[in-house]
């Protein structure tokens, strides 16, 4: 089950603003609308910011951050997590709609020309913190 997305790019800032992802996080948000998910204000986390999401009635958490071996890189290393949100410790993780919100992810990343090594992985990153 893939997770994690990471990518390349160096548009956005990696090297002034701590936690990182704040740009990243309002892209996103701006590059989804006008589909089936709804997706909340940036809010700023532990590791960097999450956005809410929500479509057919299941809601999900998406996390920005940079990854912490590229803070101040020129060309950043970056992450952007998918999970579903759970209301009991038992839940399901995964559902189609996760599936679509991760495909939509991915699609809105390989349009825009400076992102580059798209990759999913279901391994947890290491984010600068």
């Amino acid at each position: 089950m893939k997770s994690q997305i990471s990518f390349t790019t160096d548009i956005f800032e990696s090297k002034n603003a701590k936690p990182f992802g704040k740009d990243l996080a309002a892209w996103l948000v701006d590059a989804c609308g006008g589909n089936a998910f709804t997706f909340g204000e940036p809010f700023q986390d532990d590791w960097g910011w999450t956005v809410l999401a929500e479509a057919g009635g299941e809601k999900f958490v998406v996390g920005c951050a940079i990854m912490d071996t590229s803070i101040g890189d020129g060309q950043a290393d970056w992450l952007i997590t998918v999970e579903k949100e759970r209301k009991w410790m038992f839940g399901s993780k995964d559902s189609p709609l996760r599936s679509d919100l991760c495909d939509l992810i991915q699609n809105v990343l390989r349009d825009k020309p400076h992102i580059r090594e798209i990759r999913w992985t279901d391994q947890v990153g290491h984010f600068a913190r």
